[in-house]
C-alpha cells in the first residue's frame, strides 16, 4: 500500500513504485493489461470508471515510459475496435464528452509528470544497442544460446560501455537469442495469430496487444524468472507469483483469441498465415543484424579461431570479468563451474588461465600452459 508520507513531498521527489515486482516496467505492463478490463462496462458504468482512475494513478507511480505508450496504444486500439461496445452502453452523447475530457486532462498530467523522464538518457540510447546484440547472438546461434544467458554473454562480448544486462530488454529477443528459432516461430505465430482475433473480442484482444507491445520495450516475460520454481529467479516470491499471473493472461487471453479467429471457415487460412508471416518476421530480423557474435556449446561461449585459450572461473566470479581479463581467441564456460571438465577436447586448446577456486585444477592441466589469477 503507498504510504502516506507521499502526500507531503514533492510529486518529484517521489520514487518510482514497482507494485510487487522489482521492475517498474513491469508493473507498468501489468496496470495496462487490467486496464481495458475497465473500459466499457454496460452496468456499474461508475465502478469500471473509478478502477480506471485508481490503475491509472498506480501507472502514474511507476513513471514507466513504454506504460504511457502502451496505454495510449490501447486507447487507440479501444477507439477503433470498441465502438460499437460503446454504442450498446446507452451512454449519451454529452457523457462521451466528457469522459473525453477527462481523459484530455489525465493526457496533460501524465505529460507533467513524466516531463523530466523524457529525455534521451542513456536508458532509451542503449536499447537499440541491446536490441542488435541479441539479434546478432541469435543470428550466430539460431538454436539459441540456453535459459538466462544473453545479457551475461552480450555484456562480455557485444556491448563495451553498456553496463551489465541480465537479459535482452525485450521478451521476445531474449527468448530468440535463449531458446532459438524453433521457438521464436511458434512465439510469433502464436501472437500474429492471436491478433487477428481483436476485432472479434475487442476487451482481451486489447489486453493481449497490450502486453505483446509491452514485451518490445521491456522483458515483462522473464524466462529465467518464470522457469526458476526453486529460487524464483532469486527475487521475492510476490515477484514470480505476478510475473505467472500476467504470463498466464498473455497465454489465456492468446489461446481464447486464436479460439474466435479460427472458429469459422477460413480458420485453417489464418493458421496458415500466421506462420508464414512468423516466418517473415524471423527471416527480416536475421537480415538486420550482422557481427561476429560468438557461438554457444554446451554450456561454453566459443569465440575466434582455434587454438583457444580456455579460460576456467568459479561461482564467485562473472563471465564479464573474466571475458575482460583474457582477450584473443578464448573458450569460457557461460556460468562458473565447481567441477573439472574432464569431457573437454583439450587438442584445440594451447593456453589455460584459471580463476579463483579453478587455481586447485592446475595440476591436472598437462601439456599446455597453466596461469593461475586468484584475485
Amino acid at each position: 500500500m503507498i504510504p502516506l508520507q507521499i502526500m507531503f513531498v514533492s510529486l518529484s521527489d517521489i520514487q518510482r513504485f514497482a507494485f510487487g515486482f522489482c521492475n517498474p516496467n513491469h508493473a507498468a505492463a501489468m496496470i495496462c493489461a487490467l486496464l481495458p478490463l475497465c473500459w466499457g462496462w454496460r452496468r456499474y458504468a461508475w465502478m469500471g470508471s473509478l478502477l480506471s482512475i485508481v490503475l491509472f494513478s498506480a501507472l502514474l507511480l511507476t513513471q514507466s515510459r513504454t506504460g504511457i505508450l502502451v496505454i495510449v496504444a490501447e486507447a487507440v486500439l479501444w477507439n477503433w475496435t470498441g465502438r460499437k461496445t460503446m454504442a450498446r452502453t446507452g451512454r449519451m452523447r454529452l457523457k462521451q464528452l466528457g469522459l473525453r475530457f477527462f481523459f484530455f486532462s489525465l493526457s496533460c498530467l501524465t505529460l507533467w509528470w513524466l516531463w523530466p523522464r523524457l529525455g534521451l538518457d542513456e536508458s532509451i540510447m542503449n536499447r537499440p544497442k541491446i536490441y542488435l546484440a541479441g539479434l546478432q547472438l541469435f543470428v550466430a546461434n539460431p538454436n539459441g544460446v540456453g535459459l538466462g544467458n544473453s545479457g551475461a554473454i552480450a555484456s562480455a562480448f557485444l556491448l563495451d560501455g553498456i553496463p551489465e544486462i541480465r537479459t535482452m530488454i525485450s521478451a521476445h529477443i531474449t527468448l530468440l537469442a535463449e531458446f532459438g528459432w524453433i521457438a521464436g516461430w511458434v512465439w510469433f505465430a502464436f501472437i500474429i495469430l492471436a491478433l487477428s482475433g481483436i476485432r472479434k473480442n475487442p476487451r482481451i484482444g486489447i489486453v493481449f496487444a497490450g502486453l505483446a507491445l509491452s514485451g518490445c520495450s521491456s522483458t515483462i516475460f522473464d524466462w529465467s524468472v518464470l522457469f526458476d520454481f526453486a529460487e524464483q529467479g532469486r527475487y521475492e516470491m510476490i515477484n514470480w507469483v505476478l510475473s505467472w499471473v500476467m504470463f498466464a493472461m498473455f497465454v489465456i487471453f492468446g489461446a481464447w483469441l486464436i479460439f474466435v479467429a479460427t472458429r469459422c471457415v477460413r480458420g485453417g487460412f489464418s493458421v496458415i498465415a500466421a506462420v508464414v508471416l512468423a516466418g517473415v518476421v524471423l527471416s527480416v530480423l536475421l537480415l538486420s543484424a550482422t557481427g561476429n557474435a560468438p557461438q554457444v556449446h554446451a554450456g561454453y561461449v566459443i569465440y575466434g579461431k582455434e587454438p583457444r585459450t580456455l579460460a576456467l572461473y568459479d561461482m564467485n566470479w562473472k563471465l564479464t570479468t573474466v571475458a575482460k581479463r583474457v582477450t584473443g581467441d578464448v573458450v569460457f564456460p557461460v556460468r562458473g563451474i565447481s567441477e573439472f571438465p574432464w569431457k573437454m577436447d583439450w587438442s584445440r586448446i594451447d593456453r589455460v588461465v584459471l580463476f579463483g577456486d579453478c587455481c586447485e585444477w592446475r595440476h591436472l592441466i598437462k601439456g599446455v600452459s597453466v596461469e593461475c589469477v586468484e584475485e
